[in-house]
């Protein structure tokens, strides 16, 4: 893998980096005119080289919703009993009815009059928010 072109792999050059000797890989692209690289790590499980690839990114689905779909909300329903939100049913549909099985909603749990507990959200109509499968 040392300072060549491995076999299979056309318009690959391959060497190893000055400071931690770990193989990369520089490609020429002639349509784009652009040069591409990737590194290769130590697999300590295999005792080979392997191709790098980037982690799968993923958070639990309360930073998804802010980091992408905050913005995105174009319909958003409350649900109040003795003056505590109960409910919030938020949708990606402007005016999106309330029988349509898209609703994300969001329960809020209180005990003396504080919230306790945030459950959701679960996808389901806003008609049918309090039989989700609630916690």
């Amino acid at each position: 893998m040392a300072g060549g072109t491995p076999t299979g792999f056309p318009g690959i050059v391959s060497g190893r980096g000055d400071s931690d000797n770990a193989p990369v890989e520089i490609k020429a692209d002639a349509t784009s005119q652009t040069l591409r690289s990737g590194v290769w790590v130590w697999n300590a499980s295999t005792l080979a080289w392997e191709r790098m690839t980037q982690p799968s990114v993923a958070g639990d689905f309360d930073d998804i919703e802010k980091a992408v779909l905050e913005t995105k909300w174009l319909d958003t329903r409350y649900d109040f009993t003795g003056g505590e939100l109960t409910y919030k049913g938020r949708n990606v549909g402007h005016k999106a009815a309330t029988s349509a099985a898209t609703w994300y909603v969001t329960k809020y749990v209180y005990s003396g009059g504080d919230i306790v507990r945030i459950e959701g959200p679960l996808v389901g109509t806003w008609d049918g928010r309090a039989a989700l499968a609630w916690g």
